[in-house]
């Protein structure tokens, strides 16, 4: 295809998954910068959601939180093929992680509030807000919660639904199991969060999956399965 907006942001992402940051943050720019707001806003949106990523990876909080509130403006700002209200909440979402990071939790979980309170009653289509709002509460430290709407993912990814994230899902959830002492249950799903990003590709992923399969082997003094 010929260079144009669209293209670029798809390959971004696609180099943002294979842990290429740097080409992913400027075809991602480059996506931003000439995409036309009112003609195809979708693409301003997910050129914005990479580059809030991005700016995460390196650290750059300010940055991530100005990126998540132009992708949430640009996902809601008009109709486009292809569009829906789920693009927006994938937006949402982003920032939700963005701010959590940035320690400003109630913000983060108040953009998540389309989502009902109770883990069982989110819809299947949101399975992927359910996961960031899961993410949230770990970053928060509210560890119980967090190990609620994760375990609720978690099920649903074994029933075959379909998540941009699966392994961070089950890295997350993890997490929340080493802190809270359930070390077999961190260990099962840190291994297998390790095998989902293996099999799907996803490079981005697995820095931070393998640093989570490590911790209960280190926790119990198995340095060789810690160390690999």
């Amino acid at each position: 295809m010929p260079r144009a907006p669209r293209r670029s942001a798809v390959l971004g992402h696609l180099d943002l998954l294979a842990g290429r940051s740097a080409s992913a943050e400027a075809l991602l720019r480059d996506a931003w910068h000439t995409s036309d707001p009112a003609r195809e806003p979708l693409t301003g949106a997910q050129a914005a959601t990479g580059l809030l990523s991005c700016c995460l990876i390196s650290g750059r909080l300010r940055e991530a939180v100005a990126w998540g509130e132009r992708a949430a403006d640009a996902a809601g700002a008009g109709p486009e093929p292809g569009a829906g209200p789920e693009h927006r909440q994938h937006a949402l979402c982003a920032l939700a992680i963005a701010l959590a990071h940035s320690q400003r939790g109630p913000e983060a979980l108040a953009r998540l509030d389309f989502m009902p309170a109770c883990a069982g009653e989110v819809p299947l289509s949101q399975t992927d807000a359910l996961i960031a709002r899961g993410m949230v509460r770990v970053i928060t430290e509210d560890l119980e919660a967090a190990v609620t709407d994760l375990l609720a993912a978690a099920g649903r990814i074994r029933s075959g639904a379909a998540v941009r994230h699966a392994g961070l899902c089950l890295g997350y959830l993890a997490e929340a199991e080493y802190r809270l002492g359930f070390w077999d249950d961190a260990a099962e799903h840190a291994g297998l969060a390790v095998t989902l990003a293996l099999d799907a590709g996803q490079a981005s992923d697995l820095s931070f999956v393998h640093s989570l399969a490590a911790l209960v082997p280190a926790g119990r003094g198995d340095w060789a399965a810690a160390a690999a």
